[in-house]
């Protein structure tokens, strides 16, 4: 079992809906978690990976895992997924 755990360290679509209305955005943002840590003690291998050289770097190891594993990807949570330019145009247009 591979676990990817794609970390903005936020409410990520939450966050771009209230950024979207000028609303405050602060109890959707939460501190980084060492999510890592936390599936190593519960006996995963757990790897937090910042970079796409750092996941290429892991291939042998997600090729033949050895029993489960957890990915922490942190990603960027400035960057709103596409479905938030699609939403934001639909509301404009429903308004």
């Amino acid at each position: 079992m591979i676990i990817v755990l794609m970390n903005d360290c936020a409410y990520g679509a939450e966050l771009h809906f209230l950024a979207m209305r000028k609303l405050p955005v602060g109890k959707s943002v939460f501190p980084d978690v060492d999510f890592a840590s936390v599936a190593e003690a519960f006996g995963f291998q757990a790897y937090t990976i910042r970079t796409l050289d750092e996941l290429r770097a892991l291939r042998p190891v997600l090729s033949k895992p050895d029993g489960p594993l957890l990915l922490d990807c942190k990603v960027n949570a400035e960057i709103a997924a596409p479905f938030m330019g699609e939403f934001a145009e639909f509301e404009a247009r429903h308004q």
